[in-house]
């Protein structure tokens, strides 16, 4: 009886790998910016570091890790729905951390490039880890400009912000310019 479906089990764990192995390549191919052929190609991938001074003319340094894409997680979405999403290709995850005389802010990162071969960046969102620990009565970074530019050891970046009050909640006015001041920043890759 096993003799007779063996063939049939055969054939379907071929068909399923060969499935598998496409989707890991195409995940590979679709994210130029993650992956290289040529090892001596900058990647988007990796750490980073800068400083730039907030609305309040504070001194703070930021250091973003982007992570390489998970390809478990594609394959995960892709069966639960077909999406108006977008192309996932573009979007990337990581985490940052920003530091200064007040303290240390730790987000998750999330950002989306606005091309696939990924030199332009169209947008970085910063999450807190934990926003009970935010740092208070300070201008925090929430997201960016969506004109990031990434060019091999560099990404520039103009940031925008949230100033958090005592209470942890979020505040603007509009009679005051700091809180429509951008801050640009240049992040350099940190070598190993």
């Amino acid at each position: 009886m096993l003799a007779k479906r063996t063939p049939a089990l055969i054939f379907v764990c071929v068909i399923t790998l060969s499935y598998y192995g496409f989707i890991r390549w195409k995940h590979k191919y679709d994210r130029p910016w993650a992956y290289a052929t040529d090892h001596a190609a900058p990647l988007l991938v990796g750490k980073w570091q800068g400083r730039f001074n907030d609305p309040d003319g504070i001194s703070k340094q930021i250091d973003l890790d982007i992570t390489e894409p998970e390809v478990d997680d594609d394959i995960l979405n892709q069966s639960k729905s077909r999406g108006r999403r977008g192309n996932r290709s573009l979007n990337f995850t990581g985490s940052a951390v920003i530091t200064s005389r007040l303290g240390t802010e730790k987000n998750r990162l999330e950002g989306k490039l606005a091309t696939p071969e990924g030199h332009e960046i169209a947008g970085l969102n910063f999450i807190p880890v934990n926003e009970k620990e935010q740092i208070r009565e300070s201008f925090n970074v929430a997201d960016t400009e969506p004109d990031g530019l990434w060019q091999g050891d560099s990404i520039q970046l103009k940031l925008v912000f949230n100033y958090i009050t005592k209470t942890g909640s979020a505040f603007s006015s509009s009679g005051d310019a700091r809180f429509h001041k951008h801050a640009p920043v240049t992040l350099y890759r940190k070598n190993p």
